[in-house]
């Protein structure tokens, strides 16, 4: 933010506004029909007007105040979560994508904590409900094969309620021991995570990893 523009308390108006401003940007890049595209686009509308309601400027002045695009290029934040079953294996995701198994997650999401995004993402791609207890560690996480440069942020924990299911980014669910596991999206999920992962299982006391 600019001095240009006061800084506001934090409210619940705020963060609605920016998980709104995000939905849109979201939505309209994967948009796949005009129809979906002018939703989203009413929906950034929604957002920017609430955003200059909440900093008594003009809407025009907006997207200078609220474009993360246009500002300092930090990486993006990929969330992981790395939660085992009472026999001490781990709960792996087939992705769509590629056909390989992964540790459930995906792209942070705006307004929301890592650790609640990772719980998230654990119930969406897998239907089961998991509570998170220790960061793993922080992971360099740029794919040659992509322009965005990004880290990877793995918790671990247990499972606490659900039952396997799914979502349209996942086509499996199971739980895998260290020297029984299927193959690897190594992209989503390095062999350098998945040591950690199994490392950190055996002794939650081990410090944080990072690069």
């Amino acid at each position: 933010m600019t001095d240009e523009f006061p800084d506001i308390p934090d409210s619940p108006w705020l963060r609605w506004a920016r998980k709104l401003d995000a939905m849109a940007r979201i939505g309209s890049t994967f948009a796949s029909n005009p129809y979906e595209t002018r939703r989203y686009t009413e929906l950034a509308a929604i957002s920017k007007a609430m955003l200059a309601e909440l900093w008594a400027r003009p809407e025009v002045e907006v997207p200078e105040l609220y474009h993360p695009g246009e500002g300092y290029v930090t990486p993006k934040v990929d969330v992981r979560a790395a939660v085992f079953d009472d026999q001490g294996r781990l709960l792996l995701v087939r992705e769509v994508a590629d056909g390989r198994w992964s540790l459930p997650g995906g792209w942070a999401d705006v307004g929301d904590s890592p650790a609640s995004s990772a719980e998230r993402e654990v119930l969406e791609e897998s239907g089961y409900q998991c509570r998170l207890t220790h960061l793993i560690g922080v992971f360099d996480a740029h794919d040659p094969g992509s322009p965005f440069s990004a880290y990877k942020i793995v918790f671990s924990g247990h499972i606490s309620g659900g039952e396997a299911g799914g979502d349209h980014e996942t086509d499996g669910v199971g739980f895998y021991s260290r020297d029984d596991l299927p193959p690897l999206s190594h992209r989503r999920t390095p062999d350098r995570v998945i040591a950690a992962a199994f490392a950190h299982r055996a002794d939650p006391t081990l410090p944080a990893l990072f690069e």
